[in-house]
């Protein structure tokens, strides 16, 4: 099994059989998130959901991941 920070390297690279692997190992995650919504809008959210995923994945930098005291510190500067 391929970890998923190489994963969403070869996404990055537009890499198709891994934005497909991609979303299948979070579609579990998708549906659930979906299953808040009403039922008319669940395929649409889950399209939306994906697309997203994929777009956010090509920007994420696993180089440059912020430590926990980073995140806590902009956390409270936001506030």
């Amino acid at each position: 099994m391929t970890t998923l920070y190489k994963l969403i390297e070869r996404v990055k690279k537009d890499d198709e059989k891994a934005v497909e692997e991609l979303l299948q190992r979070l579609s579990p995650k998708v549906k659930k998130a979906a299953q808040t919504a009403c039922t008319t809008e669940r395929e649409d959210i889950k399209q939306e959901l994906n697309v997203k995923i994929v777009q956010v994945a090509k920007k994420f930098s696993v180089e440059y991941t912020p430590g926990f005291w980073e995140t806590v510190l902009k956390e409270e500067q936001q506030k």
